[in-house]
């Protein structure tokens, strides 16, 4: 593997509430000496758990780890309601409430499972016109945001101790769980706004395997960060795979060049591995030919 390749990698990091997403690749370019740290996926600073990052060239997966869907364990305020739709924003208590039973609140969580319209909360990253929608927000202009198809695939109750509701939340991407704790809540008719979050998994990655920036900075001054990282099959997993076989399509697919496979396949991207189980890159296959979007490897390291 070249130098440059040994330098990248996954982690698998574990954020605590407070910092931001930013602050959490800050951090990391200053613990490795790398400038070339990216994400696939932001946690609001009231948020903890898992973070999955992308050092060196790996950068250039985001795409695809990005399109992983998310699980959290989240708790509910009922009874107030908030402008951010969490703890952050200004909190106003909801009058004339009458408590929701658990059988109310099951009843209305189940209408949340499944394929369901979202509307994002105000203060987000959305752009209306050209302008974040959190700008908006904040100057006190009303955003028009359009609902958003997501997905459901679990909604459990944890525990329920009113006003508080602990849920699990299996989600597709894009799927605001501020909006979600907003929208129980107003089914209830209790208002509701998001407490705690805390995200365990994306796609097969569990924040049970993650590392503490503290340990990241144990492991990088011991020179044992490396074997700290993530193998990229693990991390891509939901995509389809290929691993050459041959020299002659090895130096193809390093060059960037079609690579004609002895196969009908069609199936998109693919993640493409060299013989010894390394990543080479990203393809694309289609009728037996695979053709490289992203290339990891050279002629030189063939």
């Amino acid at each position: 593997m070249s130098d440059r390749l040994s330098k990248s990698g996954i982690l698998l990091i574990d954020k605590n509430k407070g910092p931001t997403s930013h602050d959490v690749v800050a951090s990391l370019r200053r613990l490795l000496g790398i400038r070339r740290i990216g994400h696939s996926g932001t946690l609001d600073p009231m948020a903890s758990g898992l973070m999955v990052m992308c050092v060196g060239n790996f950068t250039r997966l985001n795409p695809w780890l990005t399109k992983a869907d998310k699980t959290y364990e989240a708790t509910i305020r009922l009874g107030a309601t908030s402008d951010t739709d969490d703890e952050e924003g200004d909190i106003a208590a909801t009058a004339d409430i009458i408590q929701p039973d658990l059988d109310k609140v099951e009843l209305v969580i189940d209408l949340f499972k499944g394929e369901i319209q979202q509307i994002p909360p105000a203060f987000s990253a959305i752009k209306v016109g050209g302008v974040r929608s959190h700008k908006l927000a904040r100057e006190g202009k009303k955003a028009d945001l359009s609902p958003r198809q997501v997905r459901i695939m679990e909604l459990a109750i944890r525990e329920y101790n009113y006003p508080f509701l602990k849920v699990r939340v299996h989600c597709s991407k894009g799927t605001y769980i501020r909006a979600l704790a907003r929208d129980i809540g107003r089914e209830l008719g209790a208002g509701g706004y998001l407490a705690e979050l805390r995200r365990t998994a994306i796609g097969s990655m569990d924040v049970k395997n993650a590392l503490t920036l503290e340990q990241v900075e144990f492991y990088q001054g011991s020179g044992t960060l490396s074997e700290k990282y993530l193998n990229p099959r693990s991390a891509l997993q939901g995509v389809e795979h290929i691993q050459l076989s041959e020299s002659s399509q090895m130096k193809r697919f390093g060059h960037g060049n079609v690579v004609a496979l002895n196969r009908e396949a069609s199936f998109g991207d693919c993640a493409v591995y060299h013989p010894n189980g390394d990543l080479c890159g990203m393809g694309k296959m289609e009728l037996g030919q695979l053709r490289p979007t992203v290339v990891f490897t050279t002629l030189s390291a063939v």
